[in-house]
């Protein structure tokens, strides 16, 4: 199958085990095509299934190019993950349509429309923090500037006390060697 002979993204591990659990249910689902008294077309399933899976992966590997964050990365690996289920998702649906039992795929549907727009939120809500969580770094980042600027000029007045309380200690010294001088 497509998915077993695909290399995950980047070498990374957990991709690798997310395309071999993907196979097993693709597989899985395949299998339920054995029912006699289904008129479902699995064969063009199978392609749709092929090409699907071929652009899924391919998107990835193109997007996961321009990402620098981690969560970005992880994001997109999840969106993927949702992306190379939901077809079986659909192909369920399109099945039990099929079925003496038309009413679950009614019911099936409207459970992928809420898994879909709760996935879909999620996303949102994870690229709000990360946003949030760089403005953040960048303000730490100013306040750290400007506290630097800060002392720098502290440290400055300071040393231009110094300087004026030494001087001034020198003059209290030498005082009564000037008032003698004078008349």
């Amino acid at each position: 199958m497509l998915l077993q002979n695909s290399p995950p993204p980047s070498g990374d591990p957990f991709a690798a085990n997310e395309l071999k659990a993907a196979s097993v249910m693709y597989d899985a689902f395949r299998a339920m095509r054995t029912s006699p008294d289904m008129q479902w077309d699995i064969e063009s399933w199978e392609e749709k299934l092929e090409l699907h899976v071929e652009d899924t992966i391919g998107n990835a590997r193109s997007t996961v190019q321009n990402l620098s964050g981690k969560h970005s990365r992880r994001v997109l690996l999840l969106s993927t993950k949702r992306e190379l289920y939901d077809i079986v998702f659909q192909g369920i649906i399109s099945f039990l349509e099929c079925s003496n039992v038309p009413d679950a795929a009614a019911i099936l549907e409207a459970l992928q429309d809420v898994h879909n727009s709760l996935f879909d939120e999620f996303h949102v809500v994870i690229e709000k923090q990360e946003k949030e969580h760089q403005e953040h770094v960048q303000e730490l980042h100013n306040e750290k500037a400007q506290t630097e600027g800060e002392m720098a000029e502290l440290l400055q007045a300071a040393s231009a006390l110094e300087e004026e309380l030494t001087a001034g200690a020198l003059l209290r010294r030498s005082a009564p060697f000037w008032g003698a001088l004078l008349p």
